[in-house]
């Protein structure tokens, strides 16, 4: 990771990860995750896997109870921007 010049204004510098580090640091998150809940890593990852760890480490920031959906449309989730912030349902 690097600090980088921000030309929004809204810093002086931001972090800049390669994407190779992100693919590390994604790696290490789940095969951590993966050995702690059944021992060993599972490829392909089950879909359980994936919804507990996301339970686990965005609780506070997903309602995975709320029906999106209705009669015409199945809606699995949206992203609602707002200055400052991001929230995810």
């Amino acid at each position: 990771m690097k600090m980088m010049a921000d030309h929004t204004g809204r810093f002086k510098k931001r972090p800049f990860w390669e994407t190779s580090e992100l693919e590390q640091k994604c790696e290490e998150i789940i095969t951590s995750f993966l050995r702690e809940r059944y021992g060993f890593e599972r490829i392909p990852v089950p879909t359980e896997a994936l919804t507990a760890l996301i339970e686990r480490d965005a609780a506070a920031d997903r309602d995975l109870a709320t029906n999106l959906s209705d009669e015409t449309y199945e809606v699995f989730g949206y992203t609602q921007f707002e200055r400052g912030q991001a929230t995810a349902r």
